[in-house]
């Protein structure tokens, strides 16, 4: 018989979701065995896969409610839950590396992906946006964005 499909830890990607705060490992009750982490319980984290052989991570950033707008702007925010966990990720575990996740879904108080004008997406503001969002998670650490919106272009 010939193995067609071979999975091993090294071709896996780590989800990670940032949390605001301090010493927070909360579990995700819709994703058994996942976790929310503060900055600094994600660094703990991080270490632990990076031991076990897990090439790289994705991080979620999750805001508090009061920091989210309709524009998502706490999704590019220098000092946003994203940004600073990027900034201290990539200070504290050097090589390891980052993904992040390019949405504004997480970070709108509508939940939608897109930027809402005249009761519709605006797929130019959105995709704006995101490139915007895309080059501050760099600037923060990310090796990579992971574009997740769901829009046009």
């Amino acid at each position: 018989m010939v193995r067609e499909t071979r999975l091993s830890v090294d071709q896996l990607i780590y989800p990670v979701f940032v949390v605001e705060g301090e010493g927070i490992r909360e579990e995700i009750s819709s994703m058994p065995g996942q976790f929310r982490y503060s900055q600094d319980t994600l660094i703990e984290e991080l270490g632990q896969v990076q031991e076990i052989g897990v090439p790289a991570v994705i991080l979620f950033g999750i805001p508090e409610a009061d920091k989210k707008d309709a524009r998502g702007t706490a999704g590019y925010a220098r000092d946003g839950v994203i940004c600073q966990a990027l900034e201290k990720a990539r200070k504290d575990v050097p090589d390891l590396p980052l993904i992040a996740d390019v949405c504004l879904c997480e970070y709108t108080d509508h939940g939608h992906c897109g930027v809402i004008a005249n009761n519709r997406i605006d797929n130019d503001q959105t995709l704006e946006l995101l490139g915007k969002t895309a080059v501050s998670h760099v600037q923060a650490g990310a090796d990579l964005p992971a574009p997740s919106a769901m829009m046009d272009g």
